[in-house]
């Protein structure tokens, strides 16, 4: 697959900014992949992570390997690893797991914000305080020996 030059030329740049030179969800790996859908920049492990949830919570793509549309480099000049960081940590404990975090109610906002922001629509509605740190769906039980999400 042949590199896209836009896109280099714009993850060069955006890359250069020491908060999205790393990981956004490890500290000290190197960024390599982006979730688009989070506008944030992340290590192939975190990239397995969100991958694991599905396209719908976040969108991955290789910064090097994938073709880039308009609309998703467009997420990621608004997004961006800082700016992720300082909304979440308003809404979620720090120590919240890391499948969790992207779970809640407040990465939902953020991605359905940053969608209405690069596409030019309506934001959603403010995210009510105290919110933010609660589960979209209840996790499976911990007797359970995968990470699925019970049915009851």
């Amino acid at each position: 697959m042949a590199v896209d030059p836009v896109a280099s030329k714009f993850f060069q740049k955006h890359q250069a900014e020491e908060a999205n030179a790393k990981c956004c969800d490890s500290v000290g790996s190197k960024a390599e992949w982006a979730s688009v859908s989070h506008g944030i920049y992340i290590s192939i492990e975190a990239a397995g992570v969100h991958r694991s949830l599905g396209v719908k919570r976040s969108f991955v793509l290789s910064t090097s390997l994938d073709s880039w549309k308009p609309e998703h480099l467009k997420m990621m000049q608004l997004g961006g690893n800082q700016r992720f960081h300082d909304f979440m940590s308003q809404h979620v404990p720090k120590d919240m797991p890391l499948r969790q975090k992207y779970l809640t109610r407040a990465a939902e906002w953020y991605r359905e914000n940053l969608r209405a922001e690069a596409e030019g629509l309506e934001p959603p509605a403010p995210l009510k305080p105290g919110t933010g740190h609660l589960l979209l769906e209840k996790l499976c039980c911990r007797a359970c020996p995968s990470p699925r999400f019970c049915s009851d």
